[in-house]
């Protein structure tokens, strides 16, 4: 025992002397990451060139993207600009929304989703929504998208597809008229302006909601998601005289373009239509509105996107580009402001038969989205009598046009949508 006891003893006065040399160790360690840290000066951080950066954010996931925001406000900056998304920075993309059911006739099930081209496998890949109503898109800007169900057109959900974050909006007041309990508009929004309008520095978004039914209120509510974030009553929506009797105006989706929104409305006869431009200044809260002095004849395919800085108005329907300027229609339209042009003056006037001539003898443009500098137009073909799609993108970059991978069929054109992906608004 007494020798046990003094091997124990003189162990636990070899620990002391090492456990002493290991807090010198440990203090010469601190001294040196001291030293470390002194040298880490920040200007060096400021210096490292983005391009070395971009390809370690490149390599990180989302979580951890997310996370880096907060180092600082250049990294939160630098985050939310150089944010990398299916292998291609702040590049726009198109999208289609799947609300629920087959995606072909006879087809599996698919819950709601987005569907988007995937440049690396050259298919169109599924993204799943957070949310399993059905619900249809409604808006989008900035990098997020709105939607909202025709059983419930008061409320909104506002989603980021790049962060997977998302939240719902219930309007404060109905901007429908009332309708008989059990009964639903066939398609409320097409009489409805919803507008979705993001500042891309700050990431603020803002939500236009305005009634143009005869029969309802025609007052507009605007929800600003700085601050606490809260609905505000609007400048009320101008008069919108109709040229048919028992005429209405019908609603198109919106399009965002420099802090303005803008909406292709129309009011159609049996063989006649009107078309009409909706525009409404976010900041100043006025509204504008123009419409053709003379209907034209259906069918009409004409639709209006922003792109390259400017607003085109289009109509495939007319066959040829060198009809694409609408018209006697784009003088009046052109009272909204400079940015509405002509597409035969896209880039030179080469840009309409570019586009046109891209479908060959097969496949003809039926719509074009715009996104910043890129433009994607569907095309699409009824040889034998099976309808079939596809999709060319323009860059005003390049000047280059591409096809994306190939598509297939769409079931609803309309629920294409074309965005540019971004952290920056928070939701």
């Amino acid at each position: 025992m007494d020798e046990a006891y003094t091997v124990q003893d003189s162990d636990s006065e070899h620990m002391e002397e090492v456990n002493a040399d290991l807090d010198l160790e440990i203090y010469t360690d601190s001294e040196h990451m001291e030293e470390v840290n002194a040298d880490l000066d920040p200007e060096i951080w400021a210096s490292f060139p983005p391009e070395l950066l971009d390809k370690v954010l490149a390599k990180l996931p989302l979580s951890s993207l997310l996370s880096c925001r907060s180092v600082s406000k250049e990294w939160k900056n630098l985050v939310e600009t150089r944010v990398v998304y299916e292998g291609h920075p702040g590049k726009p993309l198109l999208f289609y929304h799947h609300p629920c059911g087959p995606l072909v006739p006879r087809g599996p099930l698919l819950l709601p989703c987005l569907i988007f081209p995937s440049y690396t496998s050259d298919t169109w890949e599924q993204e799943a929504l957070p949310f399993e109503e059905k619900k249809e898109l409604v808006a989008a800007d900035g990098g997020l998208v709105c939607f909202s169900s025709e059983y419930s057109p008061d409320n909104f959900v506002i989603y980021n597809p790049l962060s997977k974050m998302w939240r719902e909006l219930q309007l404060p007041s109905p901007v429908l008229p009332r309708l008989p309990r059990g009964s639903v508009f066939k398609d409320p929004f097409s009489s409805l302006l919803v507008g979705l309008s993001v500042n891309r520095d700050n990431g603020v978004y803002r939500l236009l909601v305005a009634g143009i039914h005869e029969d309802g209120p025609r007052n507009a509510l605007m929800y600003d998601s700085s601050g606490t974030g809260s609905w505000k009553r609007c400048a009320n929506v101008p008069p919108m005289e109709t040229t048919f009797m028992n005429g209405e105006w019908i609603s198109e989706r919106g399009v965002c373009l420099s802090g303005n929104l803008y909406w292709h409305v129309y009011e159609s006869s049996r063989d006649q239509i009107v078309k009409g431009i909706v525009k409404y200044s976010v900041e100043n809260d006025v509204w504008a509105f123009v419409r053709e002095k003379i209907p034209c004849e259906l069918p009409s395919d004409f639709h209006i996107t922003a792109h390259d800085a400017s607003i085109l108005p289009l109509e495939w329907s007319r066959l040829a580009p060198e009809n694409l300027d609408i018209s006697n229609s784009l003088d009046e339209f052109a009272s909204l402001g400079a940015e509405i042009k002509q597409f035969t003056e896209a880039d030179n006037g080469l840009l309409a038969g570019m586009l046109f001539d891209a479908g060959g003898d097969t496949h003809t443009p039926t719509l074009s989205l715009g996104e910043g500098e890129c433009l994607f137009t569907l095309y699409e073909s009824s040889e034998d009598g099976e309808v079939t799609h596809k999709v060319a993108e323009y860059s005003s970059r390049t000047k280059e046009l591409t096809w994306l991978p190939p598509v297939g069929f769409i079931p609803n054109p309309y629920s294409l949508c074309a965005f540019s992906p971004s952290l920056r608004p928070l939701v």
